[in-house]
């Protein structure tokens, strides 16, 4: 699945449902469903940290995941946005939005946020795996690569062999 990197806060206004247009500095012919990566970066974040940034959104925000996934609905012209200069104007909302500053304004509908999911971010669109493939939280082990001798999930992210090597040794097994 295709995922770009938005900086903070943006991701988490995407995310929240206050920011429905990405503004980037080219166009894409891509269209079609997009997982939103919070980057890592404090770049745009107007000098706050991250703790900060938590008290002025109400919430800690995510940095260096997946919060979001939206379908790329369209990418168009700043100016024909804000010009009205496109046919039938279709996105009369988009003229007015606060958020659109261009050069391309990437038009994002059916967001929903997700539980965040750590990933590195990339520049451009990427590629992502989609849904992320089970590991366990311990050892990392996947559906495709178990542990050494085999095992099986106990636990959504933890496997047979940790969560044995975690019992005490008086448990009765």
């Amino acid at each position: 699945m295709k995922a770009i990197t938005i900086c903070q806060p943006y991701a988490h206004l995407i995310a929240i449902g206050q920011k429905f247009v990405e503004n980037r500095s080219w166009p894409t012919k891509y269209r079609g469903p997009l997982l939103i990566h919070a980057g890592k970066s404090l770049r745009w974040t107007g000098g706050h940290s991250r703790k900060q940034l938590g008290a002025i959104y109400g919430e800690p925000l995510d940095f260096g995941a997946i919060v979001a996934t939206a379908t790329l609905y369209a990418c168009l012209r700043v100016e024909d946005v804000q010009g009205g200069d496109l046919d039938g104007d279709p996105y009369p909302f988009l003229s007015t939005h606060s958020h659109v500053s261009g050069p391309w304004c990437w038009v994002l509908t059916d967001v929903e946020r997700i539980e965040p999911v750590a990933m590195q971010g990339h520049q451009g669109l990427f590629n992502v795996a989609w849904p992320p493939p089970q590991a366990c939280r311990i050892c990392g082990c996947t559906e495709t690569q178990a542990c050494p001798g085999g095992c099986w999930w106990v636990e959504p992210d933890l496997c047979s062999a940790c969560a044995e090597a975690e019992m005490p040794f008086d448990h009765p097994k």
